[in-house]
């Protein structure tokens, strides 16, 4: 064993009576499979079953440029930034939601988000039983992830940032058990997740934690630190090299590279406004889930006696801070605590193999299998849901009438209309990124904040705006002249400016 082996024994992490020290008689359908049904179906539970997030529709068009051979680096779908540069930053895990579309429709999209969020959830279960040894408690703290992660549910594609991220941390925990083979996937992972997501930039932090808390040997009280051998920090530092060269290779280079620290510094605007860029609001009920996370964390700190590793303890705080700044980063919240809690929180007697009943986990697994089938949203009922969200019954009406000139669009129904009305050129959509540089982004901040709304309306060059009807904007218009509702139902509304008021600009 190495010293950082017998780091993990010193804290607990194997001598539970658990995994590691079960009798050896196999079982072909053990407890634990069970207990990872259980948790899909309560992620199947927690998950929408709509398709409310924004951004998906131009992801879907991106991929199917990509596949017909032209990746995206020029705006195409809108009127004020028609031209402009744009780097498609995760244009690689598009495709698959793509093909998903493609290939079963709403459904196909839904269930493949669904996969990917149960998918990560199992993980987070698997390292935390496997750094434990019980899967009965660290099914307890995985139940509590799934209220933690919910926010990030959906066809997104930070999901595949997560996944990266805990095969990141099951390699990083083979390597400190002893095996140097495990820790060989992580430059190519790397290679994967720059062209997948922008949370590359907190793996390579995490990593950087990991391997520079082993430069350190000490014990302070609970916290405990072993120095890495000579050839396990040459080992460290070759993939760890390896592993920021493989972020160069990508369709954009450098630029690619540089661009979570250009959203991080200079998209002020986007992190202020986007939802979940807003730090967590104690008042709601997220907020109060969080808050038990928060007391969780400082109740088993101390009342447990546990020793805990200096690289544990600091991925610890890094979630805790980022989790709590940001809502978006409740995921890697509950990533990062999860072995932690199940280490020190002990509701159930450790799991037995020998009293294990494989009939009745598969019988288990069959009734979790059925209610999923039985209770899967149907085509018709996505499409419902996606209605009373985005203007998809005035989309006929735009089409008929001709109507693509200088339109002012609501925010979220950007990456539909691109979708879905292609005709159409939007005035902003939630790549905010690119609005955010041209200024658009706060010419639309201010109209919907009523902040001299006609001299924006005026500059803009605005012929009709494209709103919800309950939006105060929308009010703003009805009441001022010189606007006339052309259609309206209960989700979309389109004003058109009178022609004297076209005359008179």
């Amino acid at each position: 064993m190495t010293t950082q082996d017998n780091t993990l024994a010193s804290v607990g992490t194997e001598e539970e009576a658990g995994f590691a020290s079960a009798p050896r008689r196999r079982i072909w359908l053990p407890f634990h499979v069970a207990l990872g049904a259980a948790l899909v179906l309560l992620v199947f539970i927690f998950n929408s079953h709509t398709m409310s997030d924004p951004d998906i529709w131009w992801h879907l068009n991106n991929a199917e440029q990509i596949l017909h051979g032209h990746m995206p680096r020029v705006d195409t779908y809108s009127w004020t930034a028609n031209g402009s540069p744009w780097m498609d930053h995760e244009w690689l895990a598009e495709i698959p939601f793509y093909f998903a579309f493609k290939s079963f429709g709403l459904r196909g999209l839904y269930g493949f988000s669904f996969f990917l969020a149960s998918l990560i959830l199992c993980l987070i279960l698997y390292r935390s039983a496997k750094r434990t040894g019980d899967v009965k408690n660290a099914f307890v703290v995985a139940v509590y992830c799934v209220l933690l992660t919910v926010v990030s549910f959906g066809p997104r594609m930070l999901l595949f940032g997560w996944i990266y991220m805990i095969v990141m941390l099951l390699a990083l925990d083979r390597f400190r058990e002893g095996s140097t083979k495990a820790i060989w996937v992580i430059p190519p992972l790397f290679l994967l997740w720059v062209n997948s997501h922008g949370s590359w930039m907190i793996g390579l932090v995490v990593f950087g934690i990991v391997a520079a808390s082993g430069l350190f040997s000490f014990e302070f009280g609970l916290i405990e630190a072993r120095r890495w051998t000579r050839s396990e920090l040459k080992l460290l530092i070759i993939v760890g090299v390896l592993s920021a060269l493989a972020l160069f290779i990508n369709p954009y280079g450098y630029k690619l590279v540089t661009y979570p620290f250009d959203m991080a510094f200079h998209q002020k605007l986007n992190i202020q406004h986007v939802e979940e860029w807003k730090s967590v609001d104690f008042h709601d009920a997220r907020g109060k889930v969080v808050f038990l996370a928060l007391a969780a964390v400082v109740g088993t700190l101390v009342f447990s006696r546990k020793k805990v590793l200096l690289a544990d303890l600091l991925l610890l705080l890094l979630a805790l801070y980022s989790g709590v700044t940001y809502v978006r980063f409740l995921f890697l919240l509950a990533i990062l605590a999860s072995p932690f809690l199940s280490a020190r929180i002990r509701l159930f007697p450790p799991y037995n193999r020998s009293i294990d009943k494989p009939l009745m986990n598969l019988g288990f697994l069959v009734v979790v299998l059925g209610i999923i089938i039985w209770r899967f949203p149907t085509e018709a009922k996505l499409n419902i849901d996606l209605e009373k969200q985005f203007p998809a019954k005035s989309i006929s009406y735009l089409k008929e009438h001709n109507i693509h000139d200088n339109v002012l669009t609501y925010y979220l129904w950007g990456g539909y209309l691109e979708r879905f009305s292609p005709d159409l050129p939007v005035f902003v959509d939630s790549r905010v990124d690119i609005f955010e540089y041209n200024g658009t982004f706060k010419d639309y901040l201010e109209l919907i904040g009523l902040k001299e709304p006609l001299a924006i309306l005026d500059r803009r060059k605005i012929r009709y705006v494209y709103f919800k009807p309950d939006d105060p904007l929308v009010y703003f218009l009805r009441h001022t002249g010189g606007w006339d509702v052309l259609y309206e139902d209960s989700t979309s509304v389109l004003l058109k400016r009178r022609a004297a008021t076209e005359v008179n600009q």
